[in-house]
């Protein structure tokens, strides 16, 4: 999971600086990265929640995501549309810090397994 925010700031940085060329070579940053991170997330909830608990868990997941995603787009929209086109990218790569931080200093190979 540390290795996907790791590729996803310089794909931000280069989707707002880059030609055609550069596009290209960030989108391939970007789907190293979402591949990284969902497989990862999904090791991640398969060793650390019991196999009963799983379909709950991946519920009350998908439906915060969902929720936290369209108060996010509305927020970057808004961002994009009336203060600045670029700060909506440029706070992106700033995310990314806190995140591989908190991959770093709290998530955890669980001891033991969930079957």
């Amino acid at each position: 999971m540390l290795a996907s925010w790791l590729f996803l700031a310089p794909f931000m940085w280069l989707f707002l600086h880059g030609t055609q060329l550069i596009l290209f070579i960030a989108f391939l940053f970007f789907g190293v990265s979402n591949t990284l991170f969902i497989a990862g997330y999904s090791a991640l909830e398969a060793d650390l929640v019991p196999k009963e608990l799983r379909g709950k868990e991946i519920g009350c997941s998908q439906f915060i995501t969902y929720i936290l995603m369209a108060v996010g787009e509305l927020m970057g929209g808004y961002i994009y549309e009336y203060i600045s086109p670029a700060l909506p990218f440029l706070l992106a790569v700033i995310a990314t810090v806190p995140c591989a931080l908190i991959t770093i200093f709290l998530v955890h190979e669980p001891e033991k397994r969930q079957s």
